[in-house]
C-alpha cells in the first residue's frame, strides 16, 4: 500500500501524508487498521525485506533490472557463512605450511644421509632442489606478521 501510495506523490505532500494515504489504502484492502507500523519503519529499508519484496515483482520488471541493480538484490553474507570462509582459508595455510615442512625436511634427510642413494632417491632430491632454487617452491616460506629482516 505505500509503494501504491508513493508512486504518485501530488504537490505539496511529504511523507506523512503519503503514509496516512497508505493506511486508508490498507484498511480499504484489508478491512482492519494496521498495526505493525513501528516493525515497519525499522524494516523497510532492511536489505533482506527488500530482497523479499523485490521478488514478487511480475517478471517484465525483473527484465528491466540493470546488472548494479541485480547486484544490488543479493543478500550480504551471513555472520556463520563468513566464519566458515575464514576458517577454511586459515585450514588450506596450515596445509601449505605443513607440506612446505615435509618437502623440507624430507630433503633435509636425503642431504643428510652420508650412505648412497638410489636412482629414486636422487631423482627426488633433484627435483626437490630445483624447486628449492627456482623460488616459486613451497620452501621460500615468508610469516606474514615478521617485520622486515634484522640488520635493515
Amino acid at each position: 500500500c505505500y509503494e501504491f501510495a508513493s508512486r504518485t506523490p501530488h504537490s505539496g505532500e511529504n511523507e506523512d501524508d503519503i503514509i496516512v494515504l497508505a493506511y486508508k489504502l490498507y484498511h480499504q484492502d484489508q478491512k482492519n487498521k494496521f498495526s505493525l507500523e513501528h516493525v515497519w519503519r525499522i524494516l523497510k529499508t532492511d536489505q533482506k525485506w527488500c530482497n523479499w519484496c523485490e521478488t514478487k515483482l511480475p517478471a517484465k520488471k525483473k527484465a528491466k533490472l540493470s546488472s548494479v541493480e541485480e547486484e544490488s538484490l543479493q543478500r550480504p553474507i551471513g555472520v556463520k557463512a563468513t566464519k566458515a570462509l575464514a576458517k577454511s582459508k586459515v585450514k588450506e595455510k596450515d596445509l601449505a605450511a605443513k607440506e612446505r615442512l615435509s618437502k623440507q625436511k624430507l630433503l633435509d634427510s636425503l642431504l643428510g644421509r652420508s650412505d648412497g642413494l638410489s636412482e629414486l632417491e636422487i631423482q627426488l632430491k633433484n627435483s626437490l632442489i630445483q624447486e628449492y632454487l627456482s623460488g616459486s617452491n613451497v620452501f621460500v616460506f615468508e610469516n606474514e606478521y615478521s617485520g622486515p629482516p634484522l640488520g635493515s
